[in-house]
């Protein structure tokens, strides 16, 4: 199922965040979302997650309004991974994992399946280690794992990352979004919010720039990470490498 989008304006004290922001996404597409801070990007997902109900236009997930969606109806399908997720109670990590299982809970006790799932995410995430853990002492990249795991475990149809690898070492920030790239490979639609152009560059089926609430640039990443673009929105210069694997340098 997909995402479409029209029209679609959030304004802060009359000032708009997103404005008239109009696009798809498809399952089996990774996107990219870019932008400099304040673009608009993390209230983008916001209104797609279903957290966001401040804004005018309209957003549809298979067809229907977002907002007319159940909630369990739409957990079952759609998963967002925020940039960090606190918790004030004891829950070891294997517990947290275990509670992206909570949509699909139709029963008091965790099912086989259930457990099987929140095993596969674990191992995935590299998470398994320290499953036992009690989810507030871990670092921040391990956090980030966990809750990605979470999500995983939900066996979504469609997510929403918002920079998912925050706090990570480059092993786990490659491991992580080869990973969702691998996802979509099996028709799960992905939208993820980044700063790190290369990141998009190398992994994402398709880049969109928000600059000002507005929509600037959105196709494949080698022409919208051009260096008119990556100029005009972020005033950095820069310089693009070809090739079979392309690169962007910065000017020093």
């Amino acid at each position: 199922m997909s995402f479409v989008l029209q029209q679609v304006t959030v304004r802060y004290r009359e000032q708009p965040v997103l404005h008239e922001v109009s696009t798809e996404f498809r399952p089996g597409v990774l996107t990219a979302i870019v932008g400099p801070n304040g673009a608009g990007k993390s209230t983008l997902l916001g209104v797609m997650a279903g957290l966001r109900r401040d804004f005018s236009g309209t957003c549809e997930y298979g067809g229907v309004n977002i907002r007319k969606w159940s909630r369990s109806a739409f957990a079952k399908s759609v998963c967002l991974v925020p940039q960090s997720l606190h918790l004030e109670f004891p829950f070891t990590v294997e517990q947290v994992v275990m509670m992206g299982r909570a949509p699909h809970a139709g029963r008091m006790f965790e099912s086989d399946e259930d457990h099987a799932a929140t095993e596969r995410a674990m191992g995935m995430t590299d998470t398994l280690s320290f499953r036992d853990r009690d989810f507030r002492s871990l670092s921040g990249g391990e956090r980030q794992r966990a809750v990605l795991a979470s999500a995983l475990a939900q066996s979504p149809e469609f997510l929403l990352l918002d920079e998912p690898a925050t706090f990570l070492d480059l092993r786990h920030q490659v491991g992580i979004y080869r990973l969702v790239r691998e996802f979509c490979r099996t028709g799960v639609g992905a939208v993820t919010v980044t700063h790190d152009l290369n990141t998009a560059l190398t992994y994402a089926d398709r880049v969109l720039i928000l600059d000002g609430g507005r929509i600037v640039g959105d196709g494949l990443p080698a022409d919208v990470l051009s260096p008119v673009n990556i100029e005009s929105v972020f005033g950095v210069r820069s310089e693009a490498g070809g090739g079979s694997r392309p690169w962007i340098a910065y000017e020093p």
